[in-house]
């Protein structure tokens, strides 16, 4: 069953992890301290073809709000003392929250805090470090500071490490350490933690297989609001994995992590109202919804699919702006099979649909951008992508009518 394939592809349902992409898997921690402001457009899709029954949607504008308090310009939290007050700088410093972005900066107050004892900055360093971002990752740095910070009592700390030594990140690979490392952190209470311990039993890893185990887990973990746990839970209800089969609740778990931001659970409601799977009835307004949802958080393939939607209501301009968010959202994902498929399509629009002058510079021509593209040259893809996402982000509207199968 497809919808199976897609339920699974969610990387953090999967926790034998150690052929998984770091970047995929693990750095979801940090969305406790940014404000994720999903970027919304008017791209109202909800038909096409000859019937002109008019139905638009619009994407409703989603703000996940994660505690902004003690921005720059309301001056400092008196409820934070010192070092949090200078964790709380180094994090808008280091996603340039209301400032200008200065990762070096950010690191320099990152330390100064861990010095007065802060454990939220060890672990953001940790983070930063292992990231890479505007450097090279520090594996080993890295590792050092969730060590330092599992020391301090953390249970973030503790499953970060249990990711480490099972990745063989800054240490030696060490499954084993992996294991306590995990269970240390759900015996703590952490809900990321005891959803992380629950693919161990899933999977048999380090610990007798166990699936009505890898549930309970995973269940506790959703009911202490970690949203990749409802998705797991879904899973699980889904295919009467460790629980009998209940695809009414495989549902209602599939919405709350939507609800909750997992864009992979976002896909998976897409394709159910499209294709009318898990009992549900197709509403092709409601996949779009879903899938534009995703899409705007940067799921690759919600992206593509929005795109060939597009393309076969012969909305070119509107197919190229998704398929240009597939490129860049594969390509973030090292997800080559969506990023072929995204670019091929782009090369088809361009072999089929007239250049339109208003919306493309006057230097491109069909065959220059198919020569482009089958080149992948990053300074063109990244220009015309910025080009057709303003006007995405400003202008788009969708056409009307009813999708075609």
């Amino acid at each position: 069953m497809n919808l199976l394939c897609d339920l699974h592809s969610h990387p953090k349902t999967n926790l034998h992890v150690r052929n998984l992409s770091v970047e995929l898997v693990w750095f979801g921690r940090r969305a406790r301290h940014q404000l994720l402001c999903i970027v919304v457009c008017v791209i109202g899709v909800s038909g096409c073809g000859k019937d002109t029954t008019a139905k638009r949607i619009d994407f409703e504008d989603r703000v996940v709000d994660s505690g902004n308090e003690g921005h720059a310009e309301d001056g400092p939290d008196p409820g934070l003392d010192p070092a949090q007050e200078i964790a709380a700088e180094a994090r808008r410093l280091e996603t340039g929250d209301g400032v200008s972005k200065d990762v070096p900066g950010a690191t320099r107050l990152y330390r100064q805090a861990i010095d007065l004892g802060n454990v939220e900055a060890m672990l953001d360093l940790a983070y930063l470090m292992e990231s890479g971002d505007q450097m090279m990752p520090d594996y080993e740095a890295a590792f050092a500071l969730y060590k330092k910070a599992a020391a301090h009592g953390s249970p973030e700390a503790y499953t970060d490490l249990g990711r480490m030594y099972d990745l063989g990140l800054g240490c030696s690979q060490d499954p084993e350490s992996a294991f306590r490392c995990v269970s240390k952190s759900a015996e703590l209470g952490s809900p990321r933690g005891i959803h992380d311990l629950a693919g161990f039993y899933r999977y048999g890893y380090q610990v007798k297989q166990d699936r009505q185990e890898a549930f309970r887990l995973y269940l506790k973990s959703a009911e202490l609001d970690y949203p990749d746990a409802m998705h797991a839970v879904a899973v699980c209800f889904a295919e009467g994995d460790g629980t009998p089969q209940d695809t009414r609740r495989a549902l209602h778990f599939l919405r709350k992590a939507a609800d909750k931001g997992v864009e992979q659970s976002m896909y998976v409601l897409g394709k159910v109202y499209f294709d009318g799977e898990l009992g549900e009835p197709k509403d092709r307004v409601k996949a779009v919804d879903y899938w534009g949802r995703a899409a705007l958080q940067g799921h690759a393939r919600a992206a593509c699919k929005l795109g060939d939607l597009y393309e076969k209501c012969k909305q070119s301009l509107h197919a190229e702006v998704w398929y240009w968010t597939a490129v860049e959202a594969a390509r973030k994902q090292r997800d080559q099979e969506t990023e072929q498929i995204a670019t091929q399509a782009l090369v088809r629009i361009h072999q089929t649909a007239p250049l339109q002058p208003q919306y493309y510079s006057t230097t491109d021509t069909v065959s220059e951008i198919r020569s482009n593209l089958q080149g992948k040259d990053e300074f063109y893809l990244q220009r015309r992508y910025d080009e057709l996402r303003s006007r995405r982000d400003s202008s788009y509207v969708g056409p009307t009518g009813h999708f075609t199968d």
